[in-house]
């Protein structure tokens, strides 16, 4: 929306005939402006669609930051340089661990994993 105008427009329009899946922490907005979204992608693609994919991964702006490595389950918490994001083995998984979620920190450089452990995780984060 512009401010002086009142004038608005969409950013992005996701559709679906049957389901949208709404996920924890999304929509949500980078320190630059960018959206940040859950999207899915088609099993074994690098392509964001809106049908029934496979693999959900995390988007921020135009930019695709996981693969099917990850399936991003949640946002946890947007941050000036980073997303924290829990998520599950995607289809990708080198050694899928069924049943677990974990926590990463996910950067235009990749995503590490902050938890560790069996189990299923989450995580807050406040303050600098």
């Amino acid at each position: 929306m512009d401010p002086a105008t009142g004038a608005v427009s969409a950013v992005l329009v996701e559709e679906d005939p049957a389901w949208l899946e709404l996920l924890p922490g999304v929509p949500a907005w980078s320190a630059d402006g960018r959206l940040v979204r859950i999207a899915d992608v088609a099993d074994g693609g690098a392509d964001v669609d809106t049908g029934d994919g496979g693999t959900r991964v995390l988007a921020v702006g135009d930019r695709v930051l996981t693969d099917g490595r990850l399936h991003v389950r949640a946002v946890l918490d947007v941050g000036p340089g980073d997303v924290l994001v829990s998520a599950s083995a995607g289809a990708g998984a080198e050694a899928p661990e069924t049943g677990e979620v974990h926590v990463y920190r996910v950067t235009e450089a990749g995503a590490e994993r902050l938890s560790e452990g069996v189990g299923v995780h989450g995580a807050v984060r406040a303050g600098r």
